[in-house]
């Protein structure tokens, strides 16, 4: 399944994120369960700048009653990471610009063990892809060209719709500056907030209780 968002102007954004959360809104304040959901990336996943309970990954587990393990750290390219996710219920891999550092050749070949682990996942997996193009912060990193981060994303992107996947595009050249912290790379709170949004209504329909009580029917 894809999701291609936010990709011209960021009152697009909201009415996509309005018709997302319509369709699949999660109940609020769910107990938690026995569900673990596995959040990887790197300073983006982590949440660099804003308090646990505002970053997406808490927030994605809260809504939906989960158990969060966040998966990296702040730069280190989550390309590095070697997932556990055998026991998980759902999983996000946030690609982030760390990557880029990477030549390209090596770069796809991390990325296509990762892509390894996450594939008996299918939907229940979601890998997270911005455009680079609106990460102001990036004219700060010279060791990670755009070009580079280009190139990989569209590498992932083919090898997430081969191995049936979840995708989610998040464009953000037209995104408002408040979604993005001073520094022009990582989330805001408001950031942090708005990809927790996008993605819970596709997550907590993937509780352990979810799918029991859908095999009954």
């Amino acid at each position: 399944m894809i999701w291609a968002l936010g990709t011209r102007s960021y009152k697009a954004i909201l009415v996509s994120l309005c018709v997302l959360i319509t369709i699949g809104a999660a109940p609020s304040g769910a107990e938690v369960s026995d569900d673990v959901y596995v959040a990887i990336g790197a300073s983006e996943t982590v949440g660099v700048g804003v308090s646990p309970t505002k970053r997406y990954a808490n927030i994605v587990a809260r809504v939906c009653g989960w158990r969060p393990v966040v998966n990296g750290r702040s730069n280190e390219p989550s390309l590095n990471l070697h997932p556990n996710v055998s026991r998980a219920t759902f999983v996000t891999w946030f690609v982030d610009v760390n990557n880029a550092r990477f030549e390209t050749a090596d770069a796809e070949s991390k990325a296509s063990k990762l892509l390894d682990a996450l594939s008996p996942m299918k939907t229940r997996a979601i890998v997270i892809l911005v455009d680079p193009r609106g990460i102001p912060g990036l004219r700060f990193m010279p060791d990670i060209t755009l070009e580079r981060q280009l190139i990989l994303n569209d590498f992932i992107r083919r090898e997430v719709v081969r191995r049936g996947l979840g995708l989610m595009t998040v464009g953000t050249s037209n995104v408002a500056p408040t979604l993005l912290q001073q520094d022009g790379i990582h989330p805001s709170i408001a950031g942090h907030a708005y990809l927790a949004n996008l993605l819970t209504g596709v997550a907590c329909k993937h509780t352990a209780h979810a799918e029991h009580t859908s095999a009954m029917k």
